[in-house]
């Protein structure tokens, strides 16, 4: 298959009926490829319904997956995915090597743990667990195009993102194209690229994907827990807007008059695209 470019979404939409939304944030961006977590069947059902009934030139299929953690959706044929996920054990994670004429892809979703169920140090140890797992999907694919996307409920400075044996997702780009890795103890661990990185601070809306403003005295307030990020190999394939945070659907805010998610009518996270040109 040749496509000209790829659109991936993602959108943890919080165990509710978001049907209508999900379609109209697919067919206003016109997303190739959507990954959704706590999300019901019947929401699924009901949203593949409405982005069919909306005139998309291509039907949009559940992609099969062994594991049910995460739904992945795509306007792309079947055929096109091949999923890995049964290389390893943790159902945290989904996989699927994504081969088209222009290129070829690993593309993992993700949802780890939430804070409250675990600590720092547990999701820290699930990265490097994560981290193990892509070096067998890259072997097995023969490919280092590897993208992962998803509600990592961790920050882009938290260990488990940052460490040589986790995720290793740093937020220079141009220097990690240049080095590939770097060599900790004697073992080289690969950089993924963490665009994220660029939402911190008050130059740039929204300031994040998830607000909590946490008791006590220390409070990030906003957070990034949904982030892309990717091996540095892949720069020449960057769009010119290759990454944003959606904050309207259909004229419609998913921010409060608080300047925070609307977690009353919508999610309590905020969607994300990222956008490659093939």
């Amino acid at each position: 298959m040749i496509f000209n470019n790829m659109k991936i979404g993602f959108w943890n939409v919080a165990n509710k009926d978001l049907s209508d939304s999900i379609a109209s944030l697919v067919f206003e961006n016109q997303l190739d490829i959507i990954c959704l977590a706590e999300i019901s069947e019947t929401t699924v059902l009901e949203f593949l319904q409405k982005i069919n009934r909306l005139g998309s030139p291509n039907k949009y299929i559940q992609v099969s997956c062994c594991k049910d953690k995460l739904t992945l959706i795509s306007s792309y044929p079947a055929l096109v995915f091949e999923d890995k996920s049964s290389l390893y054990p943790s159902v945290r994670y989904i996989t699927h090597s994504i081969k088209t004429l222009n290129a070829n892809f690993n593309l993992i979703s993700v949802h780890f743990h939430a804070k409250p169920n675990w600590s720092e140090n547990s999701l820290f140890v699930g990265c490097t667990a994560l981290s193990r797992d892509i070096q067998k999907i890259e072997e097995e694919t023969n490919c280092t195009n590897t993208i992962l996307i998803g509600d990592f409920n961790m920050n882009p400075f938290e260990n488990g993102m940052v460490s040589a044996n986790g995720l290793n997702a740093v937020s220079d780009l141009n220097y990690a194209f240049k080095n590939s890795g770097r060599t900790v103890d004697g073992v080289f661990y690969k950089y993924f690229y963490n665009p994220m990185w660029n939402f911190f601070g008050d130059f740039k809306e929204p300031f994040g994907t998830y607000y909590y403003r946490s008791a006590g005295h220390i409070s990030h307030e906003w957070h990034i827990y949904d982030q892309v990020i990717f091996r540095p190999v892949m720069k020449p394939y960057l769009d010119k807007k290759y990454i944003q945070i959606v904050t309207k659907i259909d004229r419609d805010s998913l921010i409060n008059p608080l300047n925070r998610p609307d977690k009353v009518n919508y999610s309590d996270h905020l969607p994300i695209i990222f956008t490659l040109n093939l």
